[in-house]
């Protein structure tokens, strides 16, 4: 039965489009927030943090550099903004995220009105369209994407493009003139050429749009989609051309040929044991279960990680392969049965959208990542208009049920409570980002077998010097994974913290006989080895560390402290400046010793500018605003001078030292008056500080024989 469009309730309301607008926007916003300001986790703070390239990098030099250039440069610009504040990436997460849950809603709700055979369908457009949105935009699961800010500039961006791209298409094909399809066929290809700079997932988008087009354009007819066979033809080539730029020509081919080899990421062992392979074959046997689990974790979303503790199989002949094939099997058949039926049934196209969205990731294109939520992010559309469909039919059959007298007051009310329930299900879930050590320890629970979880989990709680305690969790992650270096690693920081340094450089040098391309275990042994005072050996090993990471701030920081204390002063000041100003050490303990070791070499420029940086790490700290004071007095900047001690006096008037060199300011302006009142005003120093009497002695003699110079 065939409805139009024009008698559906709200397709001629834009006041209830609206209200659906704001709603959805709203209640994410009110779920997310909370967490915006949570830590870099994870994968983030190497991304970020520790991302040298994102600070120096121009943002025009990441764009159209590879498959993933629109992240770069979007961190680069958020980096120029905010540094490394995860409120300002975060933000634009949930911007992506409200922006693909707001595309879904207008996709589902034209989609579903232009429908000619499903009356009951069209008149349920807009509540379907939006407890899709809803679903997409709430559902726990997708705070994985959203809070994990690298994955929600790639899973989300690319989401968000390719949703884009297919409700630019509907509008595309509903257009009768020229003058409006060709704007936007360039919009769509501007979309689709943007979208391969996203994440390699976008792949899909001309296999997402034939499939949005067999169901709601053509809605079955092999006739209407023939027609349309030079546009897709177009696309595609568009779309395979971008990805043949990007991807290189051997990981095409042995993903296609199913040649693919991987080893394991270290820390993140997913075969029986370290030194297999992850080979196609057994990763595809071992997706069964995972997308399973990927179905489940929308209906149940309890007990998921950000970081599984599973393993791949060893053979096809066990429950944990052969169970799960045989429902994804049945799944597929019941698919296939309601194509038979109907060509166009909406059910099927849930199906078909989720599974085809995982193939990529869930087939024989291994990964070293067995399972991760965040996979699911495009696919979810799929399972939400699913569970969608189920909300709104299975409320109505309620209602008919119980026979409600006002449907419409107990729909707003279910309405909701769903928004109630998702809202705080998703503010709960993104608790576990709040800290490193929250969102480790929830991994310990829900992946116990994991030896990354404990490793982390223990650095978290090191970083609060709980040294001692962190100590058994790093036990536990080398009895786990005995080939994991980086356990041996932090547990020589916790061994020196608690004062066994002949232990901790033992660790580490275990460490590195695991993994000697670490630099980091070069430097922290370096470290050590500064203590002992073994200088020769400190600067080879973070000479070591700099040839691995030429930007290594900190190795290069400490080779400055070897020389410094071997009495090579100007080369200690060359190779501290370089760890602050053009490496990645930007910390208070690099920036103090830069501007010391500038004031003890009288290079007044360099230190302002080391107390300058300083400055804005310490806002609050007196000393270093006084000493940028000294630095301007030096080079003789002596209006710059003035503000600081003025800035500093008018805070505390008792701050003498202020006094005594303002008074040495307004010597050298030849303001002797003035330069006599701040001696006095420093007096009270007087008694550990004899210069201020004799100055203002030598002050007061000047002005009585009528000179102007001290």
């Amino acid at each position: 039965m065939h409805v139009s469009p024009k008698k559906e309730p709200h397709s001629s309301n834009w006041k209830w489009t609206l209200v659906a607008i704001v709603t959805l926007t709203v209640a994410t916003v009110i779920a997310y927030y909370p967490s915006l300001s949570y830590g870099f986790q994870f994968d983030d703070i190497y991304n970020i943090q520790k991302f040298f390239h994102l600070r120096i990098s121009d943002i025009s030099s990441w764009m159209f550099g590879g498959g993933r250039w629109i992240s770069y440069m979007l961190n680069t610009i958020h980096y120029k903004i905010g540094k490394h504040n995860p409120f300002v990436y975060r933000r634009s997460n949930m911007v992506f995220h409200i922006s693909t849950g707001l595309l879904i809603f207008f996709v589902t709700y034209l989609s579903l009105l232009g429908l000619k055979k499903y009356g009951s369908i069209v008149k349920k457009a807009f509540p379907l369209a939006f407890f899709t949105a809803l679903l997409f935009l709430l559902h726990p699961v997708q705070t994985q994407t959203v809070s994990y800010v690298i994955q929600g500039q790639l899973e989300g961006l690319a989401s968000l493009f390719m949703m884009a791209i297919i409700l630019v298409y509907l509008f595309y094909q509903k257009a009768e003139s020229w003058k409006v399809k060709a704007p936007l066929l360039i919009l769509i290809t501007v979309l689709g050429i943007l979208s391969c700079g996203t994440k390699e997932i976008a792949v899909l988008s001309p296999l997402m749009l034939l499939l949005f087009d067999w169901f709601f354009v053509s809605q079955g007819s092999f006739t209407e989609l023939k027609k349309k066979w030079l546009f897709f033809i177009s696309y595609t080539a568009l779309i395979a051309f971008q990805y043949l730029r990007y991807l290189n020509f051997h990981f095409l081919k042995t993903s296609f040929l199913g040649t693919a080899v991987l080893p394991n990421n270290v820390g993140n062992v997913i075969t029986a044991n370290a030194a297999q392979t992850i080979n196609p074959l057994t990763y595809f046997m071992s997706q069964f279960k995972v997308v399973v689990h990927y179905i489940v974790m929308f209906l149940w979303p309890f007990n998921i990680s950000v970081d599984y503790d599973w393993i791949m199989p060893s053979t096809f002949f066990s429950a944990e392969v052969i169970l799960p094939l045989l429902l994804l099997l049945f799944l597929l058949a019941g698919t296939l049965i309601l194509l038979r039926k109907d060509n166009t049934h909406l059910v099927a196209f849930c199906s078909l959208w989720f599974f085809i969205g995982l193939a990529p990731r869930s087939t024989i294109i291994p990964s070293t990542e067995l399972v991760a939520d965040y996979k699911t992010y495009f696919s979810s559309f799929g399972i939400f208009l699913l569970l969608s469909l189920a909300l709104v039919f299975g409320f109505e059959w309620f209602t008919k049920k119980l026979s409600f007298k006002n449907n419409q007051l107990s729909a707003y009310g279910v309405t909701t409570l769903c928004i109630i329930l998702l809202g705080l299900s998703t503010y709960e879930r993104n608790q576990i980002w709040r800290s490193g050590e929250a969102f480790w320890m929830s991994n310990i629970q829900n992946s116990p077998k994991k030896a990354r979880a404990y490793n982390n989990y223990a650095v978290a709680i090191a970083e609060h010097e709980r040294y001692a305690e962190a100590i058994p969790y790093l036990r536990k992650a080398i009895k786990l994974d005995p080939f994991y270096p980086d356990p041996w690693s932090n547990l020589s920081v916790c061994y020196c913290r608690t004062g066994k340094l002949d232990i901790a450089i033992n660790s580490l040098r275990r460490a590195l006989t695991i993994n000697p391309n670490y630099p980091e275990f070069y430097n922290n042994l370096s470290s050590y080895l500064l203590t002992k005072k073994e200088y020769a050996e400190v600067k080879k090993l973070t000479q070591h560390a700099i040839k691995l990471r030429p930007y290594y701030g900190k190795a290069h920081f400490n080779w400055g402290q070897a020389l410094y204390e071997e009495g090579d002063k100007p080369g200690a000041f060359e190779k501290i400046k370089f760890a602050c100003i053009n490496a990645d050490y930007q910390a208070v303990e690099s920036f103090k010793s830069y501007a010391e070791l500038s004031v003890e070499l009288q290079k007044y420029e360099d230190a302002l500018v080391g107390f300058t940086h300083l400055a804005e790490l310490t806002p609050h700290d007196t000393d270093v605003i006084f000493n940028i004071g000294n630095a301007h007095y030096c080079l003789n900047h002596l209006e710059e001078a003035q503000q600081v001690y003025e800035s500093l006096l008018a805070k505390n008037p008792q701050e003498y030292r202020s006094w005594l060199n303002l008074a040495e300011v307004y010597v050298k302006k030849n303001n002797l008056p003035a330069a006599l009142a701040c001696y006095e005003k420093a007096q009270p120093m007087a008694s550990y500080h004899p210069v201020v009497v004799t100055r203002l002695a030598e002050c007061k003699q000047h002005i009585a024989r009528g000179s102007n110079v001290v």
